[in-house]
């Protein structure tokens, strides 16, 4: 056999600086997988590279088309299960697959055990642990992958792709309820330092009861005769008409004069019309991000107006935490849930912060002393009559 080229399906791809033996397989649902191992530096000799190939053979005997957790994953993004989900929950699934996959490779689906799952829980919650570009380990993330984790392995086991996985059992500590809200004091800076559309977002989201997902996709035909309609596809993908009132009326003056500048503008340059009332100068439609940076700006901005070393630890998203605990009931004429669009007084107490007033007691009344005083002199009196009767000294 030829030393001078290298095996079959042995290359140096294109930016690479090692030699990377590529195979593919098809996954039990008809779909194409492909895998690469690295050999060696793209110097090193032939010889070296004929030698990590017929190594990596014996390591793959019976391994080749072993399916993983990425295989697992691509499986059930085309199945109808994922499709049914809400599209803000298959992006959240799509961040939230990323550092397992990063942390458990190409290991096969019937090697995993609990203790595996444990160590990645153990490791997703300290600083530093190089799964994420964030410095940080997350309680609230290692949580939301290992139900996705769980649900992967149910899907499947289900259907005869892998042996079950029951991670429910392992326990992670939970963060301390948030309770802070942005105060008025506070609002009104942040106000005072966010250009106009950011100050748009704000003061939509916090009228509207409206998380920041439904503020990017609101769009001119949702503004109708009985309200603006809202659909919210994160909390319970319910729909609801959001009335009009003398606050709402003005915030929508304002959306309303610059989406229309912008609309003009694009038009006039041969650009078709923004599809969001929210929409970015361009017309394009804003990310999660460029609204986020934007009201993080203003947040520092007011922290070091106030000359004092002080750093708030609220975000946009408290917004809808604020408005939903600031919302009276009595006034607005439908109660907290019926606002926020919840679907249980459960989910509800996440964001309401209302502390409730409740009545003091009071000291005891001098005739309620008087009183009691007199009911003990009846009680010695009665006392020593039946005494009395009976010969008792």
């Amino acid at each position: 056999m030829s030393r001078k080229k290298a095996p079959k399906g042995v290359s140096v791809p294109k930016g690479e600086v090692s030699w990377y033996y590529r195979w593919h397989f098809k996954r039990p649902d008809g779909s194409k997988a492909d895998r690469k191992r690295a050999l060696c530096h793209k110097d090193e000799p032939m010889s070296t590279v004929w030698q990590e190939w017929r190594k990596l053979q014996k390591e793959l005997v019976n391994q080749e088309d072993k399916l993983i957790l990425d295989d697992l994953w691509k499986m059930w993004k085309d199945s109808a299960e994922f499709k049914r989900l809400s599209i803000a929950t298959r992006k959240n699934h799509g961040y939230e697959i990323a550092p397992l996959r990063k942390h458990f490779g190409e290991k096969p689906l019937d090697a995993y055990t609990l203790p595996d799952a444990k160590q990645y829980l153990e490791l997703r919650q300290k600083d530093g642990n190089g799964l994420t570009s964030s410095a940080f380990g997350s309680r609230t993330m290692a949580l939301k992958e290992r139900k996705l984790l769980q649900r992967l392995f149910d899907w499947g086991a289900a259907l005869g792709y892998c042996q079950q996985l029951v991670c429910t059992s392992l326990k992670v500590p939970k963060n301390p309820p948030k309770t802070e809200i942005i105060e008025d004091w506070q609002f009104e800076g942040l106000r005072r330092h966010l250009s106009e559309i950011g100050d748009l977002y704000c003061v939509g989201a916090y009228l509207l009861i409206a998380r920041m997902g439904d503020m990017r996709s609101l769009t001119p035909e949702q503004l109708e005769p009985k309200g603006i309609k809202i659909t919210q596809e994160k909390v319970s993908g319910v729909t609801q008409y959001k009335e009009y009132n003398e606050d709402v009326d003005e915030w929508l003056e304002r959306a309303l004069s610059r989406y229309n500048r912008i609309k003009e503008r694009c038009l006039k340059e041969g650009r078709s019309a923004p599809t969001t009332l929210l929409c970015k100068p361009d017309g394009g439609k804003y990310t999660y991000w460029g609204v986020e940076s934007q009201f993080t700006r203003a947040k520092r901005k007011l922290e070091a107006s106030l000359g004092m070393d002080m750093k708030f630890g609220f975000t946009f998203h408290t917004i809808k935490h604020t408005t939903i605990t600031n919302f009276v009931p009595a006034e607005r004429g439908a109660t907290k849930q019926q606002a926020s669009g919840h679907k249980s007084e459960q989910v509800l107490r996440i964001y309401d912060h209302e502390v409730p007033v409740v009545p003091s007691n009071v000291l005891p009344r001098k005739q309620q002393l008087i009183t009691r005083t007199q009911s003990d002199i009846v009680r010695t009196a009665i006392a020593n009559a039946n005494s009395s009767k009976l010969g008792i000294n």
